[in-house]
């Protein structure tokens, strides 16, 4: 199934009033984003200063330092993630950036930079970033 259009005008203004729905709903993404990004964040930065990690003596290397590490990088990633909502939400919430780009440009920015985001968000998985770090995250755990 695909949508065809009998003219190159009806295409035009059909993806011209689909310009404000766009934007409504990538102004909601970008709020949710946002939400869990921080939420992510406080959440990580208040594990690192009430919960310490406990050291294991058992364990022959302390493997603190990479724990923290990883954490680091989980909350860089999110705050980049962040970022990237806070300026889809600038470009979707002001009329004067609304205006300048087409609903193509619009959808293209948009599909980038949330890939960009669902990247950075892979990354800052801690099992992830443990083994980037060089580590076996089943040690560390």
């Amino acid at each position: 199934w695909s949508l065809d259009f009998p003219s190159r005008a009806q295409e035009t203004h059909f993806i011209k009033s689909r310009k404000s729905d766009v934007a409504r709903s990538l102004i909601k993404c970008c709020i949710l984003a946002l939400a869990v990004c921080v939420a992510s964040i406080t959440w990580l930065h208040m594990r690192l200063v009430f919960f310490p990690w406990p050291s294991h003596p058992d364990k022959s290397p302390d493997l603190s330092h990479v724990l923290l590490a990883a954490v680091h990088i989980q909350m860089a990633c999110l705050g980049f993630a962040g970022l990237l909502s806070m300026f889809l939400l600038g470009v979707c919430g002001l009329r004067c950036m609304l205006q300048r780009i087409s609903a193509f440009q619009l959808e293209v920015l948009a599909t980038s930079l949330m890939s960009l985001a669902m990247c950075c968000v892979a990354l800052s998985v801690q099992q992830y970033a443990i083994k980037m770090l060089g580590h076996d995250p089943l040690q560390i755990t």
